[in-house]
């Protein structure tokens, strides 16, 4: 399509033809997926909360190079949240991690190595280190301006 279109009684199977192709193509780009969330008490209410996060998507979470190299793709980023009360360790500590960019399946498809394990490169982690008490909920927000957002609550137990 676009400056030459088929004919009319041609247009619907030219339709039918590229349709598909343009579904799958849509279906290629970063989908940000919360792999595991924790938190592990280190001493009375004090607590390390991690997270894991993974780009599923076939493409890289800035989607690509030529977006990447306009400088307006933010890397994969994650942040804390309190759900009541509690406090970062130090107080001054930031709630927000940055990841960084996080490859897509298209990185597992390198040339023929049968032995090769490449490092998995789509996904990364975050930690924070929080004081609060047993039964605290905390809410973890991941993400970025092209591969989305994903939320994830955690409880101190």
């Amino acid at each position: 399509f676009g400056q030459f279109n088929p004919p009319g009684p041609l247009l619907s199977d030219e339709i039918e033809r590229v349709v598909p192709f343009a579904i799958a193509a849509m279906g290629t780009g970063p989908v940000l997926r919360i792999a595991g969330a924790s938190a592990e008490r280190l001493y009375d209410d004090t607590w390390t909360v991690r997270v894991t996060v993974a780009n599923d998507g076939f493409l890289p979470s800035y989607g690509s190079d030529t977006w990447l190299k306009t400088g307006q793709a933010n890397p994969v980023s994650a942040t804390l949240t309190f759900n009541g009360s509690g406090e970062l360790v130090p107080a001054h500590d930031s709630a927000a991690r940055t990841i960084g960019h996080l490859a897509g399946r298209v990185a597992n498809f390198t040339s023929f190595m049968p032995m090769a394990q490449p490092a998995d490169t789509s996904k990364g982690s975050a930690e924070w280190t929080v004081r609060a008490s047993v039964g605290t909920r905390l809410t973890i927000e991941a993400g970025s301006n092209r591969a989305g957002i994903q939320r994830i609550e955690v409880s101190l137990e």
